[in-house]
């Protein structure tokens, strides 16, 4: 190829990539553009996911901002004056009569037939106390001033819901006018019907009170589910 040819080759690559750095400059849309959706739309959309227990509940906490728990279930559940030891439970058969009566008697209940039954152990004055019962641990452990206080009363009465390694709950907190906001997932292992994983917000007052205010909206079941019980 002769060295005329070769100048006329290097020109002609050289306009055709002007030619398409103008198209890039002058349509920008085509690369840059992301979303139609306003942020308000998503936030609308994420609130009517949830089934609120009073009509002003999406309104009312349209703005709340949620935090992710990172710490452990009874992370909150630590003062100056109490220190937890352990939370520890007890193995029992639900058709054994005796074992029914454990329900006055313990936070909370994990497990179908056969059960385990938990209570928690304080150290207070060198001197170890139980609590098995959501009274007691609004005595000990009130009033509830923190997010992560909060989480911990609902991890250790709220039975059969999603954690982490570490003991972390899947979930968040949020902090309200008068209270506290923690979102979890309740499996539904045991029993009979659905078994399907469903997101609950619970209150819980500065006096430990806890409530439900909202559950997550599930699909339709398929046609012809088969209706399951396991314990």
């Amino acid at each position: 190829m002769e060295q005329k040819d070769i100048k006329r080759l290097i020109k002609a690559l050289m306009g055709v990539g002007v030619l398409l750095l103008l198209v890039i400059i002058i349509k920008p849309q085509n690369y840059i553009k992301i979303s139609d959706n306003p942020p308000a739309e998503k936030e609308s959309k994420y609130l009517s996911q949830y089934e609120w227990q009073d009509e002003v509940g999406v309104e009312k906490h349209k703005d709340i901002v949620w935090n992710k728990i990172k710490e452990s279930r009874l992370s909150g559940l630590t003062s100056a004056d109490y220190v937890i030891a352990e939370e520890e439970g007890i193995d029992c058969y639900w058709a054994d009569e005796s074992c029914r009566s454990l329900l006055l008697e313990y936070l909370r209940r994990e497990g179908g037939l056969s059960s385990r039954y938990y209570f928690l152990t304080i150290a207070e004055n060198n001197e170890v106390k139980t609590i098995k019962s959501s009274k007691e641990l609004r005595e000990f452990f009130t009033p509830v001033e923190s997010e992560a206080e909060a989480m911990s009363f609902i991890g250790v009465t709220i039975t059969d819901i999603k954690k982490n390694k570490g003991d972390v709950l899947v979930g968040e907190t949020a902090v309200v006018d008068d209270g506290y906001l923690v979102k979890v997932v309740e499996n539904h292992t045991f029993g009979c019907g659905r078994h399907d994983p469903q997101k609950v917000i619970f209150k819980i007052t500065n006096g430990g009170e806890i409530s439900v205010v909202a559950l997550e909206v599930l699909p339709p079941e398929p046609e012809n589910t088969p209706y399951s019980c396991v314990d």
